[in-house]
């Protein structure tokens, strides 16, 4: 028989994406040389052919040869598509028994009886009759004569034609509000209300859509861990070491009323007895004796902090402390003991001494009791350690500075607490205290305070309460938005959203120049390795970062938003695990089996090089610090340890795809898996293999700010589905992934996740940021057709 070799194209367009230039008008003369994939012979008859279809593996799996129906080779192609031509070359291969590892070309013929793949056959060559060469190579002229231009400009900006996704034949139908977003944009989200991110992933697995990994599905797995680890701390180790704290304090200050002496040290002494009973009984729920002088006090707060409501205490001399605070959010609603726990916390951080002389003397009288004995000194230092490795230092002043300053000073016992000393003590206490995070509004807001332990300093925070104006009888900004963090962290399109969308300048005029020298100050931000809490915020603005070595989609503005997106969900997942220790500014008035392979499962990775890396360090982060707090035991750390290899595995792939290099088929055989592997990591953070009805949706909120009666919520609702054009081994294709819904708006009272998951349904009230409606599509999903095996 005489044969000739020639190469098969089943895909003849490659697209380049990175471009030094981001705005980089359209090449016409750029385009990629198609790579041959499978070598084929060309034949004057196919008996060898019908002879595999008679060995025993294929007339098992096929028990009747169906032959295809004759093909018309004079078929008019002029006026075929892109997609329709490469069809019509496939459908070639496709007649000889070609067995197509491409999903969408394998669910395409799948449709069609005749379609008997030929397999497990290793010396296998599709033959072609020279009628069927001669008719691919027309094709494969006529596709190139016509369809030079592989991009498109999108208002100066260069992205792939999605006339050349040839996997638009893997869905039922493409919608024009999506197709429009394809050519403006290459991606687009649709809203899709899953309850989990990793369920977008279980269903392409099963369609064979090829996958797109986003770092929201990463994101949310590390905020599952880092929230696990954080209970975990606090259930085993902080409430013994809290608990055991107070009630050592409280002895020594019972004790200390028994003692006969100065009335004005003793009423300071009945005023810290109360006050550290106050957090205990919170704690253990266990009524504690005070000086009967004192027992309404100590009851009336109970009150309050158990119903978390009202303003004003005549015990602490503070007529703004505001009880809606003491409401447990969060995990603390998880149980009664957690519950107790944050009220205890949220009392000691909140709660100040006062200004008064009597305060201050109560303040110091406690910190000489710790400097006084040995082991409740080394339990304190403990507590603000575990306390400082997960949210930071401490933001004003505290028990803790005025430990220091009574052992410079060399002051040891009662008597040391003169009038002149506690001037002298309060003097440098007021030089020393940082308060970077001052309220605004009345000067009664600034008055001097000191808390037992003082609210932990963030630099979000901080940008929060500066760039709001309550200073005038009408406030010109009262309330901050996320958006203030990104942009005051580096975010152009942040900023361009705040100046141009929203105009934040027509009310506040100053609020341009505020911003740009508040940016300027954090552009000089180094602090990052300072906490937990720091080295995630690093992780996250690194979303915000762009690279002339991305992809064409990713060099956009508006994949800029997409990013925005994600770093103020992830940052809302933050603020909402360590909402409790960090301080909050306010302001006030003034599988298949058997037959042919399965096709290759095709993933594509968000190529955030930045983000992976940061990922991993912080991951790296996290486990060297607790276990050098010893808060953190073997089975956290072989999770922590597994989350950190698969975020490696993600920087591999994406470091692959930034240098054009193929994947392999064990790369996809990997990733083809990873959503069900972030789903059992998942799992294993919360120690089951199902969700819990209270874990089976993302959504949550937690409050950021607050201005008068009203606080600022930052919340997720449920998962979003984001299609992007994105090149795998340089094709492109149609990639579906997961990603965060994100929500601000303010609200008259302090909402727990239980709250918003009840209202988020209504969708009253409750719509996306306006920014973000560039690229989200109210359309249905895509619907892949169905049947992939045989």
């Amino acid at each position: 028989m005489h044969t000739k070799k020639v190469f098969l194209y089943f895909v003849s367009v490659g697209i380049l994406f990175g471009c030094s230039d981001s705005k980089r008008r359209l090449n016409q003369s750029e385009i990629n040389q198609s790579s041959p994939v499978v070598e084929y012979e060309v034949v004057e008859d196919k008996a060898q052919l019908a002879a595999i279809y008679e060995l025993p593996h294929m007339k098992e799996w096929y028990q009747k040869r169906v032959l295809p129906p004759k093909f018309d080779f004079e078929i008019d192609l002029n006026n075929k598509s892109y997609i329709e031509l490469l069809l019509l070359q496939n459908e070639v291969y496709a007649r000889n028994g070609y067995l197509f590892m491409d999903a969408a070309l394998r669910g395409h013929f799948n449709q069609f009886k005749w379609y008997q793949p030929v397999f497990d056959v290793p010396d296998f060559k599709v033959q072609l009759s020279r009628q069927e060469s001669d008719f691919v190579n027309k094709v494969l002229r006529l596709k190139k004569e016509k369809f030079r231009n592989q991009f498109i400009d999108a208002g100066g900006y260069k992205l792939i034609n999605p006339e050349f996704v040839f996997n638009r034949i893997q869905f039922d139908t493409v919608r024009p509000e999506l197709m429009q977003k394809f050519n403006k944009l290459n991606f687009a989200i649709v809203p899709a209300a899953r309850e989990q991110l990793f369920y977008v992933y279980d269903e392409n697995q099963y369609q064979y859509i090829p996958n797109f990994y986003t770092t929201d599905l990463y994101l949310q797995l590390m905020h599952k861990y880092m929230s696990s680890l954080l209970q975990s701390v606090e259930e085993t180790k902080m409430i013994k070491l809290v608990s055991g704290l107070i009630e050592k304090l409280n002895s020594k200050a019972s004790k200390a009323l028994s003692v006969e002496g100065d009335p004005e040290v003793l009423k300071a002494v009945a005023w810290a007895n109360t006050y550290l009973s106050i957090a205990l009984t919170n704690l253990t729920a266990e009524e504690v004796t005070v000086n009967p002088a004192m027992k309404q006090y100590y009851s009336e707060e109970l009150v309050k902090i158990q119903h978390a409501s009202g303003m004003g205490s005549v015990f602490l001399g503070d007529r703004f402390i505001d009880y809606s605070q003491f409401k447990p959010v969060g995990n603390y609603v998880k149980n009664d003991t957690l519950a107790r726990y944050f009220r205890c916390i949220k009392w000691l951080n909140t709660a100040a001494f006062g200004d008064s002389d009597l305060h201050f003397m109560a303040a110091s009288l406690t910190a000489l009791w710790i400097n006084d004995d040995i082991e409740l000194k080394s339990e304190f230092e403990r507590l603000n350690n575990i306390i400082g490795a997960f949210a930071g230092d401490e933001d004003g002043a505290s028990v803790f500075m005025i430990m220091g300053i009574l052992k410079e000073l060399g002051i040891t016992t009662t008597a040391g607490l003169s009038v002149e000393n506690l001037s002298k003590i309060r003097g440098l206490v007021d030089a020393r205290k940082v308060d970077r995070i001052k309220p605004k509004g009345s000067d009664q807001l600034r008055k001097f305070k000191v808390f037992f332990l003082a609210g932990r300093y963030t630099f979000d925070s901080e940008i929060l309460i500066r760039l709001v104006n309550v200073a005038d009888f009408k406030p010109k900004r009262p309330f901050p938005k996320g958006l203030d963090v990104m942009a005051a962290l580096g975010s152009n399109e942040a900023r361009n959203i705040l100046i141009n969308s929203y105009q934040e300048a027509r009310n506040w005029p100053e609020y341009t120049d505020t911003l740009k020298a508040i940016t300027n100050r954090f552009s000089q931000f180094k602090n990052w390795n300072s906490s937990i809490y720091n080295k995630t915020m690093e992780c996250i603005n690194a979303l915000n970062t762009q690279d002339s070595s991305y992809p064409l989609f990713m060099q956009t503005p508006f994949w800029a938003r997409k990013s925005l997106n994600t770093s103020l969900a992830a940052w809302t997942e933050l603020k909402h695990d360590l909402t409790l220790y960090t301080e909050h500014p306010y302001a006030a008035e003034a599988g298949q089996g058997g037959g042919p392979p399965p096709p290759t499962h095709l993933s594509y990775v968000e190529p955030n090089k930045r983000f992976w890396e940061k990922a991993v360090e912080l991951l790296n982060y996290q486990l060297t610090v607790l276990r050098k707090l010893d808060m953190i035991n073997e089975e956290q750390l072989t999770l922590g340890q597994d989350i950190k290899e698969k975020g490696i595995f993600l920087l591999n792939i994406c470091e692959k795809e930034l240098a054009r290099i193929p994947l392999t088929n064990s790369d996809f055989s990997e990733l083809t898996w990873m959503g069900g592997t972030i789903e059992q990591l998942t799992f294993r953070t919360i120690h089951t293999d199902h969700l819990p009805e209270r874990e089976k949706q993302i959504a949550l909120t937690t409050d950021v700010y607050s201005y008068q009666t009203r606080v600022l919520q930052e919340a997720l609702g449920l998962a979003d589905e984001i299609y992007v054009i994105a090149e795998i081994n340089g094709y492109p294709y149609i990639t579906k992934g997961a990603v965060f819904s994100y929500y601000e708006f303010t609200s008259p009272i302090r909402l727990t996740d239980e709250d918003w998951q009840r209202k988020l349904p209504t969708g009253q009230g409750f719509e996306r940021p306006k920014w973000m409606m560039d690229i989200v599509v109210d359309t249905p999903s895509l619907k892949s057709k169905p049947s992939y095996s045989f």
